[in-house]
């Protein structure tokens, strides 16, 4: 119940800050329309921590119910369900492990250290490239049949799923991106309550997850 009443809270706020972003959309306050992105995307940026949570199990009393909202959310932030199991169980188990921590080693940029130079810092803290890249990984994955490394040491029956997982959340992107085409009026909702704040969020989440200990000696 209490892992109910959070969520609903949580998208309560998310859909007010919606409702008025949507509103100032359609009378041209653009003022007021960028005053609700920000919350929005600041709110949409936590769900990450939902989603954690129930990739832990911890968030719901069942696993049911915690797979179907973490893959919900997953699908949000653009990040596998099953992938990120993987990708956070090998950051548990090799924590500040530079060659076999996940968060401290890999090609994107959330995964560089920071503290290196002022402009990587300015990137990091940007958010770029936004989670967009997983999306890229994903179709690697289903037309390439390629898994990264914290998921290549897994048991065949999971890299099995994180496959089909990225074939899914392939399909619903493409299938979002195609009404969004067809349908200019869904596709202008789609980013300014959707795409637009996951990117605000994004900087935020990586302000939030910069706590995490880096460059540690």
């Amino acid at each position: 119940a209490e892992g109910f009443a959070q969520l609903l809270f949580h998208l309560s706020f998310l859909a007010m800050c919606a409702m008025l972003a949507t509103r100032a959309y359609d009378h041209g306050y653009w003022a007021v329309l960028l005053a609700a992105e920000i919350p929005l995307g600041i709110g949409e940026s936590f769900l990450f921590n939902g989603f954690h949570e129930m990739v832990h199990n911890t968030a719901f009393e069942t696993r049911f119910l915690n797979t179907c909202f973490a893959h919900l959310l997953g699908f949000e932030c653009f990040r596998g369900a099953k992938w990120f199991w993987c990708f956070h169980w090998t950051h548990h188990r090799f924590t500040n492990d530079p060659s076999k921590d996940p968060e401290l080693s890999g090609e994107s940029v959330d995964l560089d250290d920071p503290t290196k130079s002022l402009s990587g810092y300015l990137q990091f803290i940007s958010g770029y490239p936004f989670g967009f890249e997983r999306v890229v990984r994903m179709a690697r994955t289903v037309c390439y049949n390629e898994v990264d490394p914290w998921v290549v040491d897994k048991p065949e029956t999971t890299q099995r799923v994180v496959r089909m997982e990225a074939a899914c959340y392939l399909f619903g992107y493409s299938c979002v991106f195609l009404v969004s085409l067809l349908r200019p009026s869904i596709g202008i909702k789609v980013v300014l309550l959707w795409i637009l704040p996951h990117c605000i969020g994004a900087g935020h989440l990586r302000l939030y997850q910069f706590a995490e200990p880096r460059a540690c000696k």
